[in-house]
C-alpha cells in the first residue's frame, strides 16, 4: 500500500519517503545468521535489462464479468523496456481502472498551503542542535554508516546532516541506483501514458486525513528532539548489507513474469515497522497507520465488487503480495466468491 508520510507530510517536504519502506515491504527479511555491520556472502545477481514481459494479469470473475489484476513490485530493474501489450489490451477495453489502496495524508489549503511552509519543513530534516549522525549514532551504526556512505553517497557528505529517517532514504535510493533497480519507472509511466491514451476511469480507494500544517509543524518543532528514529536508518543499513540480491531477484522475477517466484516471494508484515513507527509517533492523527491501511483495503474491496458488478471488464493494479499471499486482497475476494485465475507462465524461448 503506498503511503503518503507523515513525517514527511507532516513536513510537507517528503511525502514519497514511506512509500520507500512500504514498497520494500514484499522482500522477506535476512537469514538471522547474517550479523548486522557483515555485508552478505549470497551471489549478486544481475538485474534484467532490455525488452521484457512482466507477469501475467490475475483474472477476477463473477459470471461474464471480469476484473484483470497487474501486480507490481518495487523495486523493478531500470534499464529495461516493458513489452505491455496484454495490459494494453485489457486497458483499451475496460471500462475502469481500479487503484490499490492508499493512504493520504495532506494539508488543509492543498498544495499552495503546504508552500508557505516548506522552509520551515525542510529544516526538520536535518538532526536537531546541528548535530551529525555520527554524533547522533551508536558507535557501532556510526561506522556502519560512514561505510556505507562512502560507498554508495560519497559525493553527498551532506546527507551526515540528516535526521536518521531521511539518511536512511537517501541510502536507499543510491543503492537502487548502483545496482540498477529503480522504484516504478518504466512501468508507471507506461500505465499513466495508457491511462489518458485511453481516457480511463480511475477509482481510488484512499483514506485521506487533512490536517493543520502549522499546527503539524509545530508539534514536529517540539517533538523533534524526542523522536527516535535510529532504528529506521538500521533498517536500511540492514537493507544495503544484506538484502539487496534478494531485491534483484525479486525485481528479476517480475520483469521475466516467474509466477512462482512471485508467489514465493512473500511479504513480513513488520518488515519496516521501525520506520513506520516514525511516521506513527510524528502525526497526531486518529486513526493509526495500520487501523487507516486496513480501511484503504476494506475500500478497496468494496470498490472492486461494485466495479466488477457494474463493468463488463475493469482494470485493477495491486501490490504483488495482495494478490499472492494467503490473506491479500485477491483471496479475500475469493472467499466471496469470485473466481481468481493466476495468469500461466510464460512459454519458454523457442529452439533457434
Amino acid at each position: 500500500m503506498k503511503t503518503r508520510s507523515l513525517f514527511a507530510a507532516l513536513a510537507l517536504g517528503f511525502a514519497a519517503s514511506a512509500s520507500a519502506q512500504q514498497s520494500t515491504a514484499p522482500i522477506e527479511p535476512p537469514p538471522a545468521s547474517v550479523q548486522p555491520g557483515v555485508e552478505s556472502q549470497l551471489i549478486d545477481s544481475v538485474v534484467v535489462s532490455g525488452r521484457v514481459q512482466g507477469p501475467g494479469l490475475w483474472k477476477v470473475s463473477r459470471g461474464d464479468h471480469v476484473m484483470w489484476v497487474l501486480g507490481l513490485v518495487s523495486p523493478i530493474p531500470h534499464n529495461i523496456q516493458w513489452d505491455s501489450i496484454e495490459v494494453e489490451a485489457r486497458m483499451s477495453r475496460a471500462q475502469e481502472w481500479l487503484l490499490s489502496p492508499s493512504l493520504s495524508y495532506s494539508p488543509r489549503g492543498g498544495v499552495i498551503g503546504g508552500l508557505f511552509l516548506l522552509p520551515q519543513a525542510n529544516r526538520l530534516r536535518k538532526n536537531p542542535d546541528g548535530k551529525t549522525l555520527q554524533q547522533v549514532l551508536s558507535p557501532e551504526d556510526a561506522a556502519r554508516w560512514q561505510r556505507l556512505q562512502q560507498r554508495y553517497l560519497a559525493d553527498k557528505p551532506e546527507v551526515n546532516e540528516l535526521r536518521p529517517y531521511f539518511a536512511g532514504e537517501a541510502l536507499y535510493r543510491a543503492v537502487l541506483r548502483h545496482n540498477g533497480l529503480g522504484r516504478s519507472g518504466v512501468v508507471g509511466e507506461t500505465l499513466e501514458r495508457l491511462r489518458k491514451q485511453k481516457r480511463l476511469k480511475t477509482l481510488a480507494p484512499v483514506v485521506e486525513q487533512k490536517f493543520s500544517g502549522r499546527q503539524v509543524l509545530r508539534q514536529a518543532s517540539a517533538a523533534a528532539t524526542r523522536v527516535d528514529d535510529r532504528a529506521c536508518l538500521r533498517r536500511y543499513m540492514d537493507w544495503a548489507e544484506r538484502e539487496v540480491p534478494r531485491s534483484k531477484q525479486i525485481a528479476n522475477a517480475w520483469a521475466l513474469g516467474d509466477i512462482d517466484a512471485l508467489r514465493n516471494a512473500g511479504r513480513n508484515a513488520g518488515d519496516w515497522e521501525v520506520c513506520r513507527n516514525v511516521i506513527a509517533s510524528t502525526l497526531d492523527s486518529s486513526l493509526s497507520i495500520r487501523a487507516a491501511e486496513a480501511e484503504a483495503e476494506n475500500r478497496w474491496l468494496a470498490a472492486a465488487e461494485a466495479a466488477i458488478a457494474r463493468n463488463t471488464s475493469t482494470f485493477a493494479t495491486l501490490p504483488m503480495h495482495q494478490i499472492t499471499s494467503a490473506n491479500g486482497l485477491l483471496a479475500r475476494l475469493k472467499a466471496r466468491g469470485y473466481e481468481v485465475e493466476a495468469p500461466l507462465p510464460p512459454a519458454p524461448p523457442a529452439d533457434p
